[in-house]
């Protein structure tokens, strides 16, 4: 069976620059079972964010750790393309203003928005 693959391969953003630690969050369907979702961060909880200085011009392009895994950009998500050939994604871009941040927290309030499923 084919396989679909996201990946993000240049991150950009149009505002003054500045000093940002982002992050991703993922929310995508569960791969058997349609009526829940998955749900996780990049980088994993505890990981180093994404950080951009002042001088980076808001810009990120991701290369992939293994050159050979055949990977181009920031890999997010692979698996068996459906019979329906869609699969349902949400990606949300967070800028962490603290050193640190309850992971939780940001669960239960996306687990908010998308409802109990997560």
């Amino acid at each position: 069976m084919a396989t679909v693959r996201l990946e993000f391969e240049k991150l950009e953003i149009l505002v003054r620059k500045r000093k940002w630690k982002l992050y991703f969050i993922i929310v995508a369907e569960h791969p058997t079972e349609s009526d829940k979702m998955v749900l996780t961060t990049i980088p994993a909880a505890g990981e180093n964010f994404f950080r951009l200085k002042r001088n980076s011009k808001n810009v990120v392009d991701f290369e992939p750790v293994a050159t050979d895994s055949g990977v181009d950009g920031l890999f997010v998500l692979e698996r068996e393309m459906p019979a329906d050939r869609t699969i349902r994604v949400r990606a949300f871009l967070k800028h962490n203003r603290k050193s640190t941040r309850e992971i939780g927290d940001i669960f239960k309030d996306i687990e908010g928005r998308l409802g109990g499923n997560v």
